[in-house]
Protein backbone atom coordinates (compact mmCIF):
# COMPACT_ATOMS: atom_id res chain seq x y z
CA UNK A 1 0.00 0.00 0.00
CA UNK A 2 2.88 2.38 0.68
CA UNK A 3 4.04 1.96 -2.93
CA UNK A 4 0.62 3.01 -4.24
CA UNK A 5 0.57 6.00 -1.90
CA UNK A 6 4.02 7.06 -3.10
CA UNK A 7 2.80 6.86 -6.71
CA UNK A 8 -0.19 9.02 -5.78
CA UNK A 9 2.15 11.59 -4.25
CA UNK A 10 4.07 11.62 -7.55
CA UNK A 11 0.88 12.42 -9.47
CA UNK A 12 -0.03 8.96 -10.78
CA UNK A 13 -3.81 8.70 -10.96
CA UNK A 14 -4.33 5.47 -12.87
CA UNK A 15 -2.48 2.26 -13.71
CA UNK A 16 -3.83 0.72 -16.91
CA UNK A 17 -3.49 -3.05 -17.27
CA UNK A 18 -5.84 -4.30 -20.01
CA UNK A 19 -5.37 -1.75 -22.81
CA UNK A 20 -2.15 -3.28 -24.13
CA UNK A 21 -3.78 -6.68 -24.65
CA UNK A 22 -6.84 -5.08 -26.24
CA UNK A 23 -4.63 -3.06 -28.59
CA UNK A 24 -2.60 -6.11 -29.63
CA UNK A 25 -5.74 -8.17 -30.21
CA UNK A 26 -7.45 -5.56 -32.38
CA UNK A 27 -4.27 -4.91 -34.36
CA UNK A 28 -3.83 -8.62 -35.14
CA UNK A 29 -7.50 -8.83 -36.12
CA UNK A 30 -7.14 -5.82 -38.42
CA UNK A 31 -9.72 -3.85 -36.47
CA UNK A 32 -9.23 -0.14 -35.91
CA UNK A 33 -9.70 0.69 -32.25
CA UNK A 34 -8.96 3.34 -29.69
CA UNK A 35 -8.49 3.38 -25.94
CA UNK A 36 -9.61 6.04 -23.49
CA UNK A 37 -8.23 5.74 -19.98
CA UNK A 38 -10.37 7.41 -17.31
CA UNK A 39 -9.99 7.57 -13.55
CA UNK A 40 -13.45 7.12 -12.05
CA UNK A 41 -12.75 6.84 -8.33
CA UNK A 42 -9.91 6.81 -5.83
CA UNK A 43 -9.42 3.15 -4.86
CA UNK A 44 -7.24 4.19 -1.94
CA UNK A 45 -10.45 5.65 -0.48
CA UNK A 46 -12.67 2.69 -1.43
CA UNK A 47 -14.15 0.91 -4.43
CA UNK A 48 -17.79 1.95 -4.22
CA UNK A 49 -19.35 4.81 -6.16
CA UNK A 50 -21.46 6.99 -3.90
CA UNK A 51 -23.59 10.01 -4.68
CA UNK A 52 -25.54 12.52 -2.72
CA UNK A 53 -28.82 14.14 -3.67
CA UNK A 54 -28.38 17.83 -4.32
Amino acid sequence: MSFLKSLTNLGVRNIEMEATAFSAFTREAGIRASIVCVTFLDRLQGDQVTHSKT
